[in-house]
């Protein structure tokens, strides 16, 4: 397990507002499409995880994964986002910001912007949220792989592009759980 040090602690210089920290790529998330996510200081003092999901140029999504008090908790969570549940912990707080609960709702939040469905989330029908929620736990406990779940997802927009997003959903779930 990697403990993450603060910037001051390495550094001696306290981070100023719109401090970011890169925490790394989503590996194997697809050949062309890179997911980004980076720690960054907010002007209430608070560290913000970010995540943003392009394809070639294009970006698909960006969004706020988790706001957190503290700059080793919030770089900890970003960085077992990456690399698993138990890659990093805080060095003041130990793993205790990073809960299950915390990991879950941050995948998902991951898996929303890898997809492209943060904006669109709202207006999804309630079965497609749990598939969604469904592949965020499969994701979590390690049973799917990021490469597959994006790889799966831009086949299925690329066959059938004039699906809605719930229908799309469905139907890349379906493939999923069969494949």
């Amino acid at each position: 397990m990697q403990v993450v040090l603060s910037v001051k602690t390495i550094t001696g210089v306290e981070p100023c507002v719109g401090s970011e920290w890169d925490a790394g790529y989503l590996p194997a998330a697809s050949a062309h499409r890179s997911i980004a996510v980076t720690v960054r200081r907010d002007g209430t003092g608070s560290w913000a995880i970010k995540a943003c999901s392009r394809k070639g140029t294009e970006t698909i999504d960006c969004v706020t994964i988790a706001v957190l008090p503290c700059e080793t908790c919030a770089k900890a969570l970003a960085l077992c986002l990456i690399g698993g549940r138990d890659y990093a912990a805080c060095c003041e707080h130990g793993q205790s910001a990073i809960t299950e609960s915390a990991l879950f709702d941050a995948t998902l939040e991951l898996l929303k912007c890898a997809l492209g469905l943060s904006t669109a989330w709202a207006s999804l029908e309630e079965g497609a949220h749990h598939r969604v929620l469904w592949v965020a736990r499969e994701l979590l406990d390690g049973q799917k792989a990021w490469g597959k779940v994006m790889a799966v997802w831009d086949a299925e927009r690329a066959e059938r592009p004039n699906l809605s997003l719930s229908a799309a959903v469905r139907s890349w779930f379906t493939t999923l759980t069969l494949g």
